[in-house]
C-alpha cells in the first residue's frame, strides 16, 4: 500500500497557496482539494465557516483516516484559526485543538505560505484584507505553527519560485 500524504496549506491570501498546492499534487500525484464554498461563506455567511470547522472538517478528517487516502487541502482548519483571531469571527476553537492533534497522528505536514512584505498585496476579491491584516494574519499563522502538534513548513513565498518551493515540500515528505 502506498504511504498515506497528508500536506495543508494555510496562509494569508495571495501567498500563493493555491498555485503551490497545485503544483504539488502533480509532481507527487497526490489529490488536491480546496472547498469550492468559501467565497460564498465570506460574501454570504461568515459564520458557516465555524459551521464547516466544527462538523465538516471533522467528517473530511474520518473519511481520510478510514480510508487511508492522501490528500493536498488547499485551507482548512488552520485557515479559520487565523482569519478568526484577526477578523474576530467566531469559531469551534476546540475542534481546532482536536484536528490538531489528530492529524498529527497521521503525520500530517502543515504547510504555512507566508511573505516577508505584504506590500502590493492588499487586492483581494473581498475588499476585506488590507495590508494591515495580512501582516496580523501572518502573526497568527506564526503563532499557529509554534502551537502545532503536526509537523509544518513555512515557506516564505516573496521570490515566487515555485520550482525551489517544491522541492523544499518534496524534502519533508
Amino acid at each position: 500500500m502506498r504511504e498515506q500524504n497528508i500536506i495543508i496549506f494555510g496562509g494569508p491570501d495571495r501567498c500563493g497557496k493555491t498555485t503551490i498546492a497545485k503544483e504539488l499534487s502533480k509532481v507527487i500525484d497526490v489529490p488536491y482539494f480546496k472547498p469550492t464554498n468559501q467565497r460564498e461563506f465570506a460574501m454570504n455567511d461568515p459564520g458557516m465557516f465555524e459551521l464547516q470547522t466544527r462538523w465538516g472538517e471533522p467528517k473530511l478528517l474520518d473519511f481520510i483516516r478510514q480510508t487511508h487516502h492522501s490528500v493536498i487541502m488547499d485551507r482548512s482548519f488552520v485557515c479559520d484559526y487565523a482569519y478568526s483571531k484577526v477578523l474576530g469571527r467566531n469559531t469551534a476553537w476546540s475542534t481546532i485543538d482536536a484536528l490538531d492533534e489528530e492529524y498529527a497522528t497521521l503525520n500530517a505536514l502543515l504547510v504555512l505560505t507566508l511573505r516577508k512584505s505584504y506590500a502590493g498585496r492588499a487586492d483581494d476579491e473581498w475588499k476585506v484584507i488590507n495590508e494591515e491584516k495580512l501582516k496580523r494574519l501572518d502573526e497568527a499563522y506564526r503563532h499557529y505553527a509554534m502551537a502545532t502538534k503536526m509537523r509544518y513548513l513555512i515557506l516564505e513565498t516573496d521570490d515566487e519560485d515555485l520550482e525551489e518551493q517544491i522541492r523544499d515540500i518534496t524534502m519533508y515528505l
